[in-house]
This record gives C-alpha cells, structure tokens and sequence, in this order.
C-alpha cells in the first residue's frame, strides 16, 4: 500500500505544481509584485479566479454536453453503485429554498425508505458565495 501511494504521489506532484502555479499567478495579476505567496485563506478565491478564467474559454458549448438532466443521471448511477441509494428530483415548496433555481432531490435507500434530502444550487450568480460549501439541514 505505501508503495502504491508513493507512486501516486510521484506522479500528481507535477499536476499538483502546476496548479499551484496557476494559483500563484491568479495571485500576482490581482495583487500584483506584492502578491506573495499563496496562503491557506487564499486557495477557495485564487481557486475560484482559476477556474473562472479556464471556463470562460468553453464559452456556450458546454451544456450541450453536460445538461443539467444528463449530470443528475450519472450523480444518481454513481450514487446507487457507491452507496446503494436513489436520488429523485422533487418540486420544492414555496419559499422552501434561498433561490428558484435551486434543485431538491429526495434520497432513498434501496428499501423505498426515504433518508434525507439534498439541495443542489448549481447556478451562479451575484449574491452567490464564490467558495464551496455545504450545510447539515436538521429537523
């Protein structure tokens, strides 16, 4: 197992520099010479910034391949084979969530038992917090 773990290592440190580099360079266009190095609290905007400029360059073809539909197929294919699961899309209830288009889908176990719900917010847009997140909704 180290053996396998060193070689993954070995061959994602050049992915892993080159990522970092792209970073690092987000980094220096805003701030400029006194930009520094990338720190902890930088990764989630520079990261955002990154990816930003990547795939603007994709322009409108994207969803043409990777529709919404399309990508909740495949997250409950995987979701069913990894954890023995199924995701159904559910129409949300007046003001149940913090934006129209944020999606809901109803977990359930093999057994028909419904487990929980997930909320997916797949759009941006200018109220929107840039970094990832993720929120434990109990009742």
């Amino acid at each position: 197992m180290v053996s396998f773990l060193e070689e993954l290592s070995s061959r994602l440190n050049p992915k892993v520099q080159e990522n970092y580099a792209a970073l690092q360079a987000a980094k220096s266009r805003h701030l400029g010479a006194s930009a520094g190095p990338i720190e902890m609290w930088d990764r989630a905007f520079y990261l955002h910034q990154a990816k930003s400029e990547l795939f603007s360059n994709f322009g409108h073809s994207t969803p043409m391949y990777f529709t919404v539909g399309n990508c909740f197929e495949g997250l409950n294919l995987v979701a069913n084979k990894l954890f023995g699961v199924k995701l159904v899309p559910e129409t949300t209830s007046p003001r149940e969530t913090w934006d129209d288009s944020v999606r809901k889908l109803a977990v359930y176990e093999e057994n028909g038992e419904l487990i929980g719900h997930i909320y997916c917010d797949l759009y941006s847009r200018t109220s929107k917090t840039y970094a990832a997140g993720h929120f434990a909704i109990r009742w």
